[in-house]
């Protein structure tokens, strides 16, 4: 299943929900905080801090 790093707040994020939603594609939302020097877990998991970052079934990351 996909995994969605993201923030309400990010339109990025928002389309990428949306598009993704369209497509019937089942994801997780993974809730990232605002503060970049916060995002200890999503850094941990993906090795990178941007938002939105989409993790594929093959554990490739997509940033941006």
């Amino acid at each position: 299943m996909l995994e969605l790093w993201q923030t309400e707040w990010c339109p990025a994020s928002r389309r990428i929900r949306e598009r993704l939603t369209e497509l019937g594609v089942d994801y997780v939302i993974r809730q990232v905080p605002v503060d970049k020097e916060e995002r200890v877990t999503l850094r941990g998991q993906t090795g990178s801090d941007a938002i939105p970052t989409l993790v594929l079934e093959d554990e490739t990351v997509v940033t941006g």
